[in-house]
């Protein structure tokens, strides 16, 4: 009994399944354009621009990747305001966020 070899991308794509890294990335995406739309101070909103501070300064070493530094590679430093402001635009770099 011999089997083809067929790489994962071919058997995914003959069985219609998504890519699991893209659909995670366009729902991380979405998930926080919603979170910069809310107006009733959630505590998930105010995490994502808290910024540590406990008096001794930086740890040594690489900081930790934070969850929202992704985003902020992309849509820069002000990303809240431009998914807020401009949803067209918003929605318009969903498409190069997630196949990046």
């Amino acid at each position: 009994m011999q089997r083809s070899a067929r790489s994962i991308e071919h058997l995914t794509a003959d069985l219609q399944v998504p890519d699991w890294i893209e659909t995670h990335r366009r729902r991380k995406w979405r998930f926080a354009g919603r979170l910069a739309t809310l107006e009733d101070g959630r505590w998930s909103k105010l995490v994502l621009s808290w910024l540590p501070s406990n008096g001794f300064g930086r740890g040594r070493g690489r900081p930790c990747t934070r969850w929202v530094d992704q985003i902020v590679s992309l849509a820069g430093g002000d990303w809240m305001n431009l998914a807020r402001n401009d949803p067209a635009q918003w929605e318009a770099a969903e498409e190069v966020f997630a196949t990046a």
